[in-house]
């Protein structure tokens, strides 16, 4: 895996904005872009759930579209669904690696290295975020609701 800073969180904005089938379509696309642009293939199913199907988890954010904190909750359940799909893959295709990090458990290796840089970094990132969106409403007035600046008359 590699850290891209902030990518997962605009691929969850777009979910939590427009919903969970334009949400599951963006991840994927994603997927498919990160797949072109540095494709790292040992077998199809792989590729399918490395790529596709952990990208596209990013698009369950639109789970809570229009609810109370949707964009926290949202970006929460994205990350959680790709670090889901991420270990899948690191137990079934990466579990050879284990034994040469120091781990009895293919599972406990493929948590561990997802979880460093999909739960590690998404937690920082969060904490950002929120700050960013809570200064950034209180200096400006907007309607949360709609996503839409409020300009004064």
């Amino acid at each position: 895996g590699s850290i891209t800073l902030f990518s997962m969180l605009f691929v969850s904005l777009i979910g939590t904005w427009f919903g969970l089938g334009t949400g599951l379509a963006c991840g994927v696309g994603y997927g498919l872009l990160q797949f072109i642009i540095k494709p790292y293939v040992l077998s199809i199913p792989q590729v399918i759930c490395d790529y596709f199907l952990a990208f596209g988890a990013l698009g369950l954010s639109g789970l809570v579209k229009g609810k109370k904190f949707d964009t926290q909750i949202g970006y929460v359940i994205a990350i959680f669904g790709r670090f889901v799909f991420s270990v899948i893959s690191g137990v079934v295709f990466f579990a050879s690696y284990a034994k040469d990090a120091g781990f009895d458990s293919p599972f406990a290796y493929s948590a561990a290295y997802n979880g460093i840089y999909i739960l590690g970094i998404s937690r920082f990132l969060n904490l950002r975020r929120n700050k960013f969106f809570s200064e950034g409403c209180s200096r400006f007035p907007c309607d949360t609701k709609n996503r839409k600046a409020v300009h004064p008359v």
